[in-house]
């Protein structure tokens, strides 16, 4: 995490929900990925966070981060512009995330 934060090669995003919580997002030029969810609350264990990433007009799961993620390690292929994290059942969705409780932002 300290090595991707360090480079200035590597994309950020603050993903933000609608109470004004900010979730620190890091991707490196390779596609390594770091979540750094220290805020975010706990889960019931019927429940996990989900990622999601945007390219182009597609809305793409990229994993199941489990109901209490600190710190988490993603791969991300294509050109993302975007990414969120959504509160699914516990094993995740396949498809159409759910809008309620999504953490948003941009990658710069």
């Amino acid at each position: 995490v300290d090595s991707a934060r360090g480079d200035r090669d590597s994309r950020r995003a603050l993903l933000a929900n609608d109470e004004g919580l900010a979730i620190e997002v890091i991707v490196d030029d390779s596609g390594l990925g770091y979540i750094i969810g220290d805020d975010l609350p706990q889960l019931p264990l019927d429940q996990t966070y989900q990622l999601w990433g945007v390219v182009g007009e597609q809305v793409i799961s990229i994993g199941i981060l489990g109901p209490n993620p600190r710190i988490a390690a993603f791969t991300a292929k294509g050109d993302l512009s975007a990414l969120a994290i959504t509160i699914e059942p516990a094993g995740g969705v396949l498809q159409d995330g759910n809008p309620e409780g999504w953490y948003f932002g941009a990658l710069n």
